[in-house]
C-alpha cells in the first residue's frame, strides 16, 4: 500500500470538511439566482409564521407574457417596486426576477435531494458578520440558524409557496465548528421551541465584541451534512481502521479472502433446490452468481452495465439476506435507485421490514407510522401453505427433466465423440437418400478415427466402382500409387504425358550433340543429366591448372606450404604500407624530405640497402637530428622539454605582468640596492611577527609577499578602525564565555563539553542542550510556552494547598481507613442534605446502606455514628475535592507543564522545584551560547570581506588583531619609503611620469627581481637540454613546435630503419627456397609478391573436381579439356544453361509422372534412356483405362474388407447405387444404427415427445415465476415469526417504551436522529433492512449498535470513497454496485451550495478532476459482472454501447423489427441550429426543436414516459426555457409535467441523469457552429478525459426510442482536430443513428448465401427456403441470436416468427430458467412470436414436424398485427401462499411468553412404592436430580422428606440424603450446592416459583439468553429484572440482584453476550 490506512482515513476526513471561503455557510454572499433576502415580513414575524405556526409563505406571482420570455442572460433589471399590499412578501428582487430565482432554487434543491440525498434549501434567520482577526481583515457573513424549507408550485401559472419541512432546526454546523476549533467560541445550542430573540441575546454574549449579529432573513441553498460524515469518521476511526473491507479498499490485498473455487462456474440447477432459494424477482445466471457470493458473505464489486438488472439483483440479494436473518444496509446517493429497489421489495411484500431514509428530509410522522406497522406485526403469526412446498418440489423435478434432456442431447458421446444433436443434424441432412440395409460391426464402439477410416476407404471405393476388366498383367501402369482417377487426372495424364513424350524426343538429339562437343561419353537419361549438371557446375569455375594436379590423389601437401609463404608475403606487404606512412609523416613535419615513390618498388636486397643509406645521409646533414641521434632515452627527453616549457612560460608571465604599465626597458633598471633595503626591513619585521603569529606563505620567501595589496591601496587608518571593531566583538564573545563558566556543577556534569568549549563545538553543545530539554517534558513545555516564571509563582500556591489537603486527610485518618478517600460521597452527601431530613429516614434502605458503608470504613467500629459525624466526614471529603479543583484552576501552568509530577496533594513538590531550578540554569547557559554563536556567524558572514582586507593575516574568529595592527603600522612606514623612489620608475612608464601607486612601485621592483632569478634558475636546471637544441633555444621566445618536430622526425627515422631490416630478413627466406617453389606451383609462383590466394583457390577447385569425378568417372579427354581448354571452360555455363532449360522444360511433367508411381518404379524411370522412356509413356497414354482397374481391385476393395464393411460393398455392387450416393447412404445407415445403440443410455431423449416436453416447459415456466411469489411469502412468514416479544417491557425508559411514547405523541415528536440513537436494537429488529443515502447513514445511525451483516452500495461509480467509508465500516460484508464505464463522482453538485456564478458555461469539467469513487478504490475486491441486457425494447438502443464501450460482452436480444420511426435510435437534424456563446448561451434553435418534439411525443405517445438529456446546464436551461414557453401556450398539456407521478418527465444534463430511465429519451447535442459558421470542436464535458463515459450514460437511458437532436452532421466533427475519445465517439454515434448497424459492425442477419449454422439448422433453413419463405439466420448482434427468423412477405423489416432449434443457442444457457423461460419471456415482451423445432422429433418424423412448422408460419403471417413496439402494461397476478393472522394470546402466553418448560412438581407419590428394595432412596434422589436439575441440595432434602415420612427436612433426613449422594457420586455432578446428572449436555430452564437461592447461576444465564433471543434493547438492569419476573420474583432485593448479575457475568465470560452502548446483545 502506498499509504497506510491511518493516512487514508485522514485524507478522507479532510475531503469531507469544507471550511473554505467558497462555502456559503462560511462566506455568504448574495447572488443573482442562488440567494434571496426577505424584507417583509420582518424576521420575528416570519419566524412566528413559518416556524412557530408552521404557516405557508406565498410569494408574489408575476405572469410573464409569452413574448417577454427570453434567455436568463437577457432579462431586464427592473427596479424594485413597493408592494401595494402591506402583507405581501417583499424581497431584494423585483417580481419578475423573483420568479426566476425561486424557480432556480426549487430546481436545484429538488435535484440535490434526488441525486445526493441532501436537502439544501433553508431559510437563514440571522447572520453573523465576523472576521479572522489573526489573518486578514476581510469581513465574513455567515448564516446563523437554518430552518429547513421547501418550495412548491401547483402549476406553471400559480405562485411559489414556501413551508417548513418536518426536520430539525439547526445552528449553522460549519460556522459552529469553525468558531469552536479556531476561536474557542462555543455557540449555544438551539432547543426546539426556543425564542429567537432570546437565542440572539445568548449568541451576542459569547461572540467577539467586534462582530455583528445581523437580524436578516435569507433563502438559499446550503449543504452542511458532510460535517456529520466527518464526525462519523472521526468518532469511529478505530472501527474503520480495523474493518477488513475498509483495509482492502485502502490497498491491503491480504485483508479479505478470495472467492472460493466452489463458487466459480457454479451449477445452480444441480446444487440449489428451489426450497433453498429466496429470490423474489427474476435472475439470470450472471445475477445469480452475484446473489450466490452475497449469500456466502463475500464482499465484491457488482459491475452493472446499463439495463442489466442491477436493481433487481440488489432486490434479490436483500431478500436472501432477510431470509437468512441478516441485517442489511442499502445505500445510494440517488433517490431513484432507492425507490426502484424499495418498490420491488414492496411488491415482494417486504416493505414492512424496510425503512427508507434517503435524506434528512425524512418525515418524522411517516417514519413513526412505518415503525408502528412493523410493531403491530409482532402480534401476528404466519404459516406457509402445503401448496407452496408441492409447487417447489414439482419445479425442482421439472427443472431436472429439462436439464437432463439438454445435457443428454449435447453430451459428447464416446468413443465417436459426437453429440446426439450433431448426429440428429447429420441424419436430418441425409433424409432424402435411399435406405440400404447392411451390418456394421460394433457400431456403439466405433471411434472417431474408425469412422474417418470408413469414410476414407469408401471415398476410394466410390471413385472406382463399375469400371472393371479381366487382364492387368502387362499393365503399363504397374507400380502406380494413384488412389483414384479424377477427371482432372484423366486430363493431366493425356496432356502431360503426351507433352512429356514429345519433349523427351525433341531434347534427346540436343543432349547427344552437347555431350559430343564436350567429349563426354554418357547416355541421355534423366540421372545422367543431373550428374552432368553437377560436373559442369564445377568445371565452369576451372582456373586452368596443371593437369598433373587432377591425377594427383592428394593435393593437401601443396596447401601446407601456402600458409607459410602467404604469411611472409603478407608481412612484407604490411611493412611496405607502414614505411609509406612513416615517410608521409616525416614529410609533413617539414624537418627533412623523403621520396616515397621508391618504397613500393623494394623487391630485392639491393633496393633495401640503397634506401637505408638515404636515411643516414639525412641525419648527418641536420645538426639537431645528429645531436638527437645520440640521445638514448627519447621518452624522457619529451618529458624534459615539457618541463622547460612550463618554466619559460612562467618567465613570460612574469615579464608580461609589467607590460601594461611599463616599457620593456624597465628590466634593465638597477634596482638591487633599493630592493635590498626594503627586504632587510621586511624580513626582520615578518620574522618577528611569525614567531608569535604563524602566517601562511612565510616559508615561500616571496619578496614582500605577505603584505596584502589592499594595505597598499587603501587608508591605513580606516583599516585600523575595522580592526578595533573586530577586537570588540571578540571581547564580547569572551564575556559570554565567562558567563557560561560560572554555571553550577549540574550543568558541567550533564554537558562536560562546556569544560573545553570551543567555537567549533558551540552548535554541537547547543543541540545537545536542546535535546536534553526535549527529552524532559516539563523543560520542553516551559521552553515552548515561556511560562517558567508563572510556574514559579504557582508553585508557592500549590505548596500551600497541598499542605492544607494533607492536614485534612491526616485528621480523617485518625478515625478512618485510607479507603475512605475512595468513597463515592457526592450522592451520599446529596441524600443527607435532601432526603434524610425527616424522621422517616430510618425506614429508607438507602439510609441504612449509607450508614453501613461509612461504618465499614471506620478503624474503630465501636464509634457511635450520627448524622452530624457522617455529614462532617462527607463535608471534609468535599473540601478535599474542592481544594483539588482549586489546584487545577490556580496552578494550570504547573498542571499542563508537570504532567507526570502533578497528582493533586500527592504531587512531588521537590521534583518540580528541582526542575524549575534546572530550567533557570539551563536557559542562562543556552542564551549565552546563542549569543556566542551569533558572533561566530558574524565572522563567517564577513569572511570574504576580511580576507580581501587582511589577506593571510585573517584567520576568522582566531585572528590576532594585535599583530594585524603591528602589520598595518609597518606597512604605513613602508609606503612612505616607496614614495621616495617613485621618480626612478616613472621614467619607464609607457606614459611618461604617469601616476604610480604604492602598490605599483612595490609590484614593479619585486617583478624585476623575480624575472632575472627565474632565467638564472632555468639555465642552471636545463643546461644539457639547451645545448642539444643550440641556437633554437631562447627562453620565453623559444619555438617549441620546431623542437618537437625535430624530436618526432628523429623517432620516425629510427622506426623506418628498423622496418627495412625486417623486410631484408623476409627477402632472404624467399631467395633460399626459390627453386622448390617454382617446381610445385609452376607459373603461379612470383617471388615475394606471389598471389597465394589464387594458388589456394586453384587447389580448392581441384579437390572439388576430383570429388565429382569419383561419383561417375568421366573419360580422360573430357577431364583434360576441363583443365586446360579455356574455350570449353568458358562455354560450360552455356552447357549448364542448356541442361537447366531442358530439365526445367521437362520437370513439371516428368516429376508429375514420377508422382504416379512408387519409389522403385521412379528409380527405373530416372536411369532409363529417354528413347525407352518415350515408348513406356506411349503405352500408358494408350491404356489410361487400365489405371482404374489397377486401383479398383488392388486397393479400394481390399481396404473396405480390412475395415469390416465388405457387406456394404456387396450391397452397393448388387443394387448399382450411384457413386455419389455411396457415402451418404453409408452415413445414414451408420448414424441410425449408432442412435439405436446409444439412446437406451439416454432415457430423456429415448422417451422424448414434443408434446410432453412443451407441457413440462409450460409447467416449469409457470412454477419458475410462481416461486418468486412463494419466496415472498416464505420470507415474510419467517420475518414475522422471528419478531421478538415486544409486550413484556414495563420500563418506560427502555427502547420499546421510548418508541411507544413517541407513537402516542401528536406534536413535539422527537427528531428521528435522536430517536434512532435511543432505539438502535429495536429499530434493527423491526426494520432489518435500512435504505439510506451515505449522508443519512452518518446522520441517523450514530449508535455503535448499528452494525450490519451486509452493506450494499448502488450507483457506486458516483459515490466518493470518503462518503462511503462510514457505511462500509458498519458492515461485515459489502457489495459495491455500479458501472465503471459510467459517470464517476464529480464536483458538479458543489456549485449548487458554493459561491459561484449563477450561470454555467460550456467549459465544463471532466473526469480528470473527478473525485475517486469507491468503485475505483475497491479494485482489490472480487468482481461480478451482470451480462444480460433487459432495458432496451429495440436492440440498437444498446448495440452501440455494447460494441464501443462493453466490447460486445453484453447479451442483448434482437428486435422483431429493423428500422421504424419512434423505435431504436433516430437522428433529427436541426439545419438552422447554432451555438451562441454570448448573450443567449447555448443552441436555442435546437432547444425549440426539442420542445416541439416533447409536445409531439405527448400527443402521439401519452403512455410512454419521456426524458430530455443535454450535455450541460447551459443547454439544459435553454431547453427548459423553450418548453416553458410552449407550456404557457399549451396549458392543456400540464398533466404531463406532474412531478409526483412515476417516471415523471425530466430535463437533465449528463451529470445527473445516471440511474434514470424512460421509454423515450430526447438527447440534445447543443454544440454546433457559431453564428459565423465556425465550429470550435469544443464539446464541453465530452471533450475531456472520460467524456465517452458520459456519452455512454446518456445513450443508454431509453427503453424504446432515442431521438438524437443535433445541429451538426458526423462529418462536421473533425477527428484530426480533437484528441479525446468522447467527441470521436459522438461522431460515431451520430453516424450510427443515421445509418444503423453497418457503421459499427457487419450486420449479423445473414441470408442463405452466407449461412453459418449447424447441419440441423441448415436442414430447417433449406426446408423452409424450398417452401418460398423469406428468411434470415442468426438474427441479433450479440452472443445470443435467433436461429431463423421469418420475414413478413409484405411489410419490410418485420419478422413474424422466430424459429429456435434445440441447438447450440439452446444449450449455451447456464440454467433451465434461461433456456426454457427467461429468453422466451424477454423476446415475447419485445414483440416476438416464437416456435421451437425439436431435433429429436424431427428425426423421427420430418414430414409431420415440417407440416407443423409451415402451419405455424402461415398462422403467424395471417394473424400478424402491426404493433409498432407499443408499450403494454402487464398486470401480474399475485398468488398468496401465506396465512397471516393475529396471535391468540392465552393466559399462559402472558405468564410464560418465552415458552420455558414448566418445572415438574415432584412428590413422593411419584417415586417407586417398594421402599424396601435395595437402593430405593438413592434412586429417588437420582430421579429428583434428573427431573429438576440443576437442583439445590436443600430442595433435594425437602423433596425427600415426605419419602422418609417427614414434613420437613430435618438434620436426620439431610444425613440420609448425604448418604444417597455419596452412593451416586459416579452418576451425578456437583457444582457448589447444585446437582446435575452426569453426562448432561445442556441446562433447560424450568420455571416455577422458587427462591432465588434455589436457582442455579447457569439456569439463570440460560433464561437470560432465551429472553434476549426473543426480546430487544434490554439494559443489564432490565434483563435482570425480566429474568427475575420469569420466576415470579417482582422485588429486586440485594440477593436477587447479586444472583442475576452473577448469571450475567457468566454469559459475558462465555462470550455469548456483549454490551453495546449499555444494551445487552447476543453474540
Amino acid at each position: 500500500m502506498s499509504l497506510n490506512i491511518e493516512q487514508k482515513v485522514e485524507i478522507w476526513k479532510n475531503k469531507l470538511l469544507d471550511l473554505g471561503k467558497r462555502n456559503r455557510l462560511i462566506n455568504y454572499r448574495i447572488t443573482k439566482r442562488s440567494s434571496l433576502m426577505i424584507k417583509n415580513p420582518g424576521i420575528y414575524d416570519l419566524w412566528d409564521a413559518v416556524v412557530t405556526n408552521e404557516d405557508k409563505l406565498c410569494f408574489p406571482f408575476y405572469i410573464e407574457p409569452v413574448e417577454e420570455i427570453n434567455r436568463e442572460g437577457e432579462r431586464a433589471n427592473l427596479e424594485l417596486v413597493e408592494p401595494e399590499d402591506p402583507n405581501e412578501v417583499v424581497t431584494n428582487q423585483n417580481k419578475k426576477e423573483l420568479q426566476s430565482t425561486l424557480r432556480n432554487l426549487r430546481n436545484k434543491a429538488k435535484m440535490t435531494i434526488e441525486e445526493q440525498g441532501i436537502n439544501t434549501l433553508y431559510l437563514a434567520f440571522g447572520f453573523l458578520e465576523w472576521d479572522e482577526v489573526i489573518k486578514d481583515k476581510q469581513r465574513f457573513v455567515s448564516p446563523l440558524i437554518l430552518v429547513p424549507v421547501s418550495l412548491s408550485i401547483e402549476s406553471i401559472t400559480t405562485p411559489f409557496v414556501l413551508e417548513m419541512i418536518d426536520d430539525e432546526i439547526v445552528v449553522n454546523p460549519a460556522l459552529k465548528y469553525k468558531l469552536e476549533s479556531e476561536f474557542g467560541i462555543v455557540l449555544p445550542e438551539f432547543e426546539e421551541g426556543s425564542d429567537l430573540k432570546t437565542y440572539y441575546e445568548a449568541v451576542s454574549k459569547v461572540i467577539d465584541k467586534k462582530w455583528t449579529l445581523k437580524e436578516e432573513v435569507g433563502l438559499s441553498l446550503f449543504s452542511y451534512l458532510k460535517i456529520n460524515m466527518y464526525n462519523d469518521l472521526n468518532t469511529n476511526k478505530d472501527n474503520i481502521i480495523s474493518n477488513p473491507i475498509v483495509r482492502a479498499i485502502s490497498g491491503d490485498a491480504t485483508a479479505l479472502p478470495s472467492v472460493p473455487d466452489e463458487l466459480i462456474n457454479y451449477d445452480f440447477d444441480k446444487k440449489l433446490r428451489p426450497s433453498d432459494v429466496y429470490q423474489v424477482v427474476d435472475a439470470d445466471s450472471s445475477q445469480q452468481d452475484a446473489i450466490l457470493c452475497a449469500k456466502n458473505g463475500i464482499s465484491f464489486v457488482l459491475q452493472g452495465p446499463p439495463g442489466t438488472g442491477k436493481s433487481q439483483t440488489i432486490t434479490n440479494i436483500i431478500a436472501e439476506c432477510l431470509a437468512d436473518g441478516k441485517k442489511v444496509l442499502f445505500v445510494s446517493e440517488k433517490m431513484a435507485a432507492l425507490d426502484v429497489v424499495y418498490k420491488r421489495l414492496a411488491s415482494a411484500k417486504l416493505d414492512d421490514f424496510c425503512l427508507v431514509l434517503h435524506s434528512h428530509k425524512a418525515n418524522k410522522k411517516a417514519v413513526l407510522e412505518q415503525l408502528r406497522i412493523s410493531l403491530d406485526l409482532a402480534h401476528k403469526k404466519s404459516e406457509i401453505s402445503d401448496e407452496a412446498s408441492i409447487a417447489l418440489n414439482t419445479l425442482y423435478q421439472d427443472k431436472q427433466k429439462l436439464n437432463e434432456y439438454a445435457d443428454e442431447l449435447f453430451e459428447n458421446v464416446s468413443p465417436l465423440n459426437m453429440s446426439i444433436y450433431q448426429v440428429n443434424g447429420e441424419l436430418a441432412s441425409l433424409n432424402n437418400y435411399e435406405d440400404i440395409i447392411f451390418s456394421i460391426p460394433n457400431v456403439r464402439e466405433t471411434t472417431r478415427e474408425k469412422f474417418n477410416r470408413y469414410y476414407s476407404v469408401l471415398e476410394a471405393y466410390k471413385n472406382s466402382i463399375g469400371r472393371m476388366t479381366e487382364d492387368y498383367d502387362t499393365n503399363p501402369w504397374r507400380g502406380s500409387t494413384v488412389p483414384y482417377v479424377t477427371n482432372e487426372l484423366r486430363h493431366d495424364i493425356s496432356a502431360k504425358l503426351l507433352l512429356l513424350s514429345n519433349k523427351l524426343s525433341e531434347h534427346n538429339n540436343t543432349i547427344n550433340k552437347m555431350f559430343n562437343t564436350l567429349d563426354l561419353k554418357l547416355d541421355s537419361s534423366y540421372s545422367n543429366l543431373e550428374y552432368c549438371l553437377k560436373l559442369l557446375g564445377v568445371a565452369k569455375d576451372s582456373p586452368t591448372i596443371p593437369t598433373n594436379w587432377v591425377y594427383n590423389a592428394n593435393v593437401d601437401y601443396l596447401m601446407e606450404d601456402i600458409s607459410k609463404y602467404e604469411k611472409l608475403s603478407s608481412q612484407y606487404s604490411t611493412f611496405i604500407d607502414e614505411l609509406n606512412g612513416i615517410y608521409t609523416n616525416i614529410n609533413n613535419l617539414n624537418v627533412c624530405h623523403l621520396d616515397s615513390t621508391n618504397v613500393n618498388n623494394l623487391k630485392d636486397l639491393n633496393d633495401i640497402e640503397d634506401e637505408k643509406n638515404k636515411l643516414l645521409d639525412i641525419v648527418n646533414n641536420n645538426t639537431i637530428l645528429l645531436n638527437l641521434s645520440n640521445v638514448v632515452d627519447v621518452d624522457n627527453l619529451e618529458y624534459e622539454i615539457n618541463n622547460i616549457k612550463k618554466v619559460t612560460d612562467n618567465i613570460k608571465a612574469v615579464r608580461d605582468s609589467l607590460v601594461p604599465k611599463f616599457n620593456p626597458d624597465v628590466f634593465n633598471l638597477n634596482y638591487q640596492d633599493k630592493l635590498n633595503d626594503y627586504l632587510d626591513s621586511y624580513y626582520a619585521f615578518i620574522t618577528n611577527v611569525n614567531s608569535a603569529y604563524s602566517l601562511d606563505g612565510f616559508e615561500d620567501h616571496i619578496p614582500l609577499g605577505l603584505i596584502p595589496p589592499y594595505w597598499l591601496e587603501n587608508s591605513i587608518s580606516d583599516l585600523k578602525t575595522d580592526v578595533q571593531n573586530w577586537m570588540t566583538k571578540k571581547d564580547e564573545y569572551n564575556n559570554y564565555f565567562c558567563n557560561v563558566k560560572t554555571s553550577s556543577g549540574f550543568i558541567f556534569n550533564n554537558f562536560p563539553e562546556l569544560n573545553d568549549l570551543k567555537p567549533s563545538s558551540l552548535e554541537f553543545v547547543k543541540e545537545k542542550i536542546l535535546r536534553y530539554i526535549d527529552s524532559h517534558y516539563a523543560l520542553s513545555k516551559m521552553m515552548v510556552n515561556g511560562n517558567n516564571e508563572q510556574c514559579e509563582n504557582e508553585f508557592v500556591v500549590l505548596s500551600e494547598l497541598v499542605e492544607k489537603v494533607n492536614n485534612i486527610k491526616s485528621k480523617l485518618l485518625v478515625d478512618y481507613d485510607s479507603e475512605v478517600f475512595d468513597l463515592d460521597y457526592k450522592p451520599m452527601l446529596k441524600r443527607y442534605k435532601l432526603e434524610y431530613s425527616s424522621l422517616f429516614k430510618v425506614f429508607k434502605g438507602s439510609y441504612r446502606e449509607d450508614q453501613k458503608k461509612i461504618k465499614i470504613l471506620l478503624k474503630n467500629p465501636g464509634i457511635k455514628l450520627d448524622d452530624v459525624f457522617i455529614m462532617n466526614t462527607l463535608n471534609k471529603l468535599k473540601e478535599i475535592d474542592d481544594m483539588r479543583l482549586e489546584m487545577s484552576d490556580k496552578c494550570s501552568n504547573i498542571v499542563n507543564t508537570f504532567v507526570g509530577e502533578f497528582n493533586d496533594e500527592k504531587t512531588n513538590l521537590q521534583e518540580i522545584l528541582k526542575t524549575l531550578h534546572e530550567y533557570k540554569e539551563i536557559n542562562m547557559v543556552l542564551q549565552n551560547i546563542f549569543k556566542m554563536i551569533d558572533i561566530i556567524k558574524l565572522f563567517d558572514l564577513h569572511a570574504e570581506e576580511l580576507t580581501d582586507k587582511f589577506g593571510v593575516w585573517n584567520k576568522g574568529f582566531d585572528t590576532s588583531w594585535q599583530h594585524v595592527l603591528e602589520g598595518l603600522t609597518w606597512t604605513e612606514d613602508f609606503r612612505i619609503q616607496l614614495k621616495q623612489n617613485k621618480e626612478d620608475l616613472s621614467r619607464y612608464t609607457k606614459e611618461y611620469n604617469s601616476y604610480l601607486s604604492d602598490n605599483d612601485i612595490m609590484n614593479a621592483i619585486t617583478t624585476i627581481e623575480c624575472y632575472k632569478n627565474e632565467k638564472i634558475n632555468c639555465k642552471r636546471s636545463y643546461d644539457k637540454l639547451i645545448n642539444i637544441f643550440s641556437d633554437s633555444f631562447d627562453f620565453e621566445n623559444t619555438d617549441y613546435d620546431l623542437i618537437h618536430d625535430n624530436v618526432h622526425t628523429m623517432a620516425l627515422l629510427s622506426k623506418a630503419k628498423s622496418l627495412l631490416e625486417k623486410m631484408k630478413e623476409i627477402l632472404c627466406v624467399f631467395d633460399d627456397n626459390q627453386d622448390c617453389l617454382k617446381e610445385q606451383y609452376a607459373y603461379y609462383y612470383n617471388g615475394v609478391i606471389t598471389s597465394w590466394d589464387k594458388i589456394r583457390n586453384a587447389l580448392v577447385w581441384t579437390s572439388r573436381f576430383n570429388e565429382i569425378m569419383n561419383e561417375n568417372q568421366p573419360n580422360r579427354e573430357f577431364i583434360e579439356n576441363m583443365c586446360t581448354n579455356s574455350h570449353l571452360i568458358q562455354n560450360c555455363n552455356l552447357f549448364i544453361q542448356n541442361i537447366d532449360e531442358i530439365l526445367e522444360d521437362i520437370d513439371p511433367e516428368y516429376h508429375w509422372m514420377l508422382g504416379l508411381f512408387d519409389s522403385e518404379t521412379q528409380n527405373n524411370f530416372r536411369n532409363v534412356s529417354f528413347v525407352n522412356l518415350v515408348s513406356r509413356l506411349s503405352e500408358c497414354m494408350d491404356g489410361l483405362f487400365l489405371l482404374e482397374e489397377w486401383i479398383d481391385f488392388v486397393n479400394a476393395k481390399k481396404k473396405c474388407e480390412e475395415e469390416g464393411i465388405l457387406d456394404f460393398t456387396i450391397e452397393i455392387e448388387m443394387k448399382k447405387v450411384r457413386a455419389d450416393h455411396i457415402i451418404p447412404v453409408f452415413k445414414k445407415r451408420f448414424y441410425r444404427l449408432w442412435l439405436d445403440s446409444v439412446l437406451p443410455e439416454y432415457p430423456s431423449i429415448l422417451n422424448f415427445r414434443h408434446v410432453n416436453q412443451e407441457k413440462t416447459i409450460s409447467e416449469f415456466a409457470k412454477l419458475d415465476s410462481l416461486q418468486f411469489d412463494i419466496a415472498k411469502d416464505r420470507i415474510k412468514t419467517k420475518l414475522i415469526n422471528d419478531l421478538p416479544i415486544l409486550d413484556t417491557f414495563t420500563n418506560g425508559l427502555d427502547e420499546i417504551g421510548i418508541l411507544k411514547r413517541e407513537l402516542r405523541k401528536q406534536r413535539k415528536i422527537m427528531p428521528i436522529r435522536r430517536l434512532f440513537k435511543q432505539i438502535p436494537n429495536l429499530l434493527m429488529t423491526l426494520k432489518p433492512c435500512l435504505m439510506m443515502s451515505p449522508l443519512s447513514v452518518s446522520l441517523f445511525l450514530e449508535a455503535d449498535t448499528y452494525k450490519f451483516d451486509t452493506v450494499i452500495f448502488d450507483e457506486a461509480s458516483q459515490v466518493c470513497t470518503e462518503n462511503a467509508i462510514g457505511a462500509i465500516s458498519r458492515g461485515k460484508q459489502v457489495i459495491i454496485a455500479g458501472d465503471s464505464k459510467q459517470l464517476p463522482p464529480t464536483n458538479f453538485f458543489t456549485s449548487t451550495t458554493s459561491d459561484s456564478d449563477d450561470f454555467d458555461t460550456d467549459e465544463e469539467e471532466d473526469d480528470t478532476y473527478s473525485y475517486e469513487s469507491v468503485l475505483d478504490e475497491a479494485n482489490l475486491l472480487p468482481e461480478k459482472t451482470l451480462l444480460w441486457h433487459y432495458r432496451s425494447r429495440h436492440e440498437n438502443l444498446i448495440a452501440f454501447s455494447n460494441a464501443k464501450i462493453y466490447h460486445n460482452d453484453l447479451i442483448t436480444f434482437p428486435s422483431n423489427i429493423e428500422n421504424t420511426p419512434d423505435n431504436g435510435v433516430e437522428y433529427i437534424y436541426v439545419k438552422d441550429g447554432f451555438y451562441d456563446r454570448g448573450g443567449k448561451k447555448g443552441n436555442y434553435v435546437e432547444a425549440k426543436e426539442v420542445a416541439k418534439l416533447v409536445f409531439d411525443h405527448f400527443k402521439r405517445f401519452p403512455k410512454r414516459s419521456l426524458g430530455v438529456i443535454t450535455f450541460g446546464e447551459v443547454q439544459q436551461q435553454a431547453v427548459e426555457l423553450a418548453i416553458r414557453e410552449m407550456r404557457l401556450k399549451n396549458q392543456n398539456f400540464e398533466s404531463f409535467f406532474n412531478e409526483s407521478i412515476d417516471e415523471a418527465f425530466f430535463v437533465k444534463n449528463l451529470e445527473n441523469v445516471q440511474g434514470d430511465e424512460r421509454d423515450t429519451i430526447i438527447f440534445s447535442i447543443g454544440y454546433a457552429k457559431d453564428p459565423k459558421g465556425v465550429f470550435r470542436m469544443n464539446f464541453g464535458p465530452l471533450s475531456k478525459v472520460g467524456g465517452e463515459r458520459r456519452l455512454n450514460v446518456a445513450i443508454t437511458r431509453a427503453k424504446y426510442n432515442v431521438k438524437l437532436v443535433g445541429s451538426i452532421m458526423p462529418t462536421d466533427i473533425d477527428c484530426e482536430r480533437i484528441s479525446s475519445e468522447g467527441p470521436k465517439l459522438l461522431r460515431s454515434y451520430i453516424d450510427f443513428a443515421i445509418n444503423g448497424y453497418s457503421t459499427i459492425q457487419q450486420p449479423n442477419i445473414k441470408n442463405n448465401d452466407s449461412l453459418n449454422t449447424s447441419s440441423f439448422e441448415k436442414t430447417i433453413y433449406d426446408f423452409l427456403n424450398s417452401k418460398g419463405y423469406m428468411l434470415a439466420t442468426n438474427v441479433g448482434c450479440s452472443e445470443y441470436k435467433i436461429d431463423i427468423a421469418v420475414k413478413h412477405p409484405q411489410i419490410s423489416g418485420q419478422f413474424v416468427l422466430g424459429i429456435e432449434c434445440d441447438g447450440i443457442n439452446y444449450h449455451s444457457a447456464r440454467t433451465a430458467r434461461e433456456r426454457d423461460r427467461l429468453r422466451h419471456d424477454v423476446l415475447t415482451n419485445m414483440g416476438w412470436q416464437l416456435y421451437r423445432v425439436w431435433s429429436t422429433d424431427w428425426i423421427k418424423d420430418p414430414v409431420t414436424e415440417g407440416n407443423r412448422l409451415t402451419e405455424a408460419i402461415d398462422n403467424a403471417i395471417d394473424n400478424f398485427t402491426y404493433r409498432n413496439n407499443v408499450k403494454v402494461e402487464k398486470q401480474k397476478v399475485s398468488h398468496n401462499f401465506a396465512k397471516i393472522e393475529d396471535k391468540i394470546s392465552t393466559e399462559e402466553d402472558k405468564v410464560n411468553p418465552y415458552g420455558f418448560k414448566k418445572r415438574e412438581y415432584v412428590t413422593h407419590e411419584g417415586f417407586r412404592t417398594d421402599r424396601y428394595v435395595y437402593g430405593y432412596y438413592k434412586n429417588c434422589v437420582m430421579d429428583i436430580i434428573k427431573q429438576l436439575y440443576p437442583v439445590h441440595y436443600d430442595e433435594i432434602c425437602q423433596k425427600m422428606a415426605p419419602v422418609y415420612g417427614n414434613s420437613k427436612a430435618t438434620v436426620k433426613i439431610k444425613r440420609e440424603v448425604d448418604d444417597c449422594l455419596a452412593q451416586l457420586k459416579n452418576q451425578v455432578i456437583r457444582k457448589g450446592d447444585y446437582f446435575y446428572p452426569k453426562g448432561y449436555t445442556e441446562v433447560v430452564p424450568r420455571i416455577k416459583n422458587r427462591k432465588i437461592d434455589y436457582i442455579a447461576t447457569d439456569e439463570l444465564a440460560e433464561v437470560m439468553y432465551t429472553i434476549l433471543g426473543k426480546s430487544v434493547g434490554f439494559t443489564a438492569e432490565g434483563l435482570c429484572a425480566e429474568c427475575a419476573r420469569v420466576y415470579n420474583i417482582h422485588r429486586m432485593t440485594q440477593k436477587v440482584v447479586t444472583a442475576t448479575n452473577k448469571a450475567l457475568d457468566l454469559l459475558v465470560l462465555q462470550k455469548r453476550i456483549k454490551v453495546v452502548e449499555g444494551k445487552i446483545q447476543r453474540v
